[in-house]
């Protein structure tokens, strides 16, 4: 039961990172385990695939959900979004890929799936301003005047199908 492991790591006050390892039959039990606590859940069957990045993701402080199992999480932390959306570590430099940067995606990511700029700008460890100024950059790049329109061009860039199972 994840609720009796994560009240047993609290009770030993060890700042352990878990990863629950769920085989393929406990899917339907994945909301039940993110719930308790635990946000680090990888899949049996995908360990020889994302064993590594995960655990990279994990040690730079990020959470790690495998992605055929992401979509039923009811709802995410930033954190967990975070490591879902972003193809390189956290502390990757930001790399030019089409119109936007690395970082510049990120943010209109997070903002697309209803982020606050105070929890993108904690999240990105930069400030409310840089947030601002990313979301501007992107916006008029992209020509995006409203949320709408940025999860509209999210929804044509398939963004969203990290929620789909």
């Amino acid at each position: 039961d994840a609720h009796i492991v994560r009240g047993s790591l609290r009770s030993a006050r060890t700042d352990a990172a878990v990863i629950c390892v769920a085989t393929d039959e406990l899917i339907d039990k994945v909301p039940e385990i993110y719930e308790a606590g635990i946000h680090n859940i990888l899949l049996e069957s995908d360990i020889a695939m994302e064993f590594s990045r995960a655990i990279t993701i994990i040690a730079g402080g990020g959470n790690y959900i495998s992605r055929r199992i992401f979509g039923l999480i009811r709802e995410p932390n930033i954190r967990s979004f975070y490591s879902a959306l972003n193809t390189t570590p956290a502390n990757a430099k930001d790399m030019e890929s089409g119109p936007l940067s690395h970082r510049e995606e990120m943010v209109l990511k997070l903002f697309a799936f209803g982020f606050s700029t105070k929890e993108i700008a904690s999240e990105l460890k930069v400030s409310t301003k840089t947030v601002e100024t990313y979301k501007a950059r992107t916006s008029e790049k992209l020509d995006l005047r409203s949320r709408v329109s940025i999860v509209k061009y999210g929804c044509r860039s398939g963004w969203f199908s990290v929620l789909l199972n």
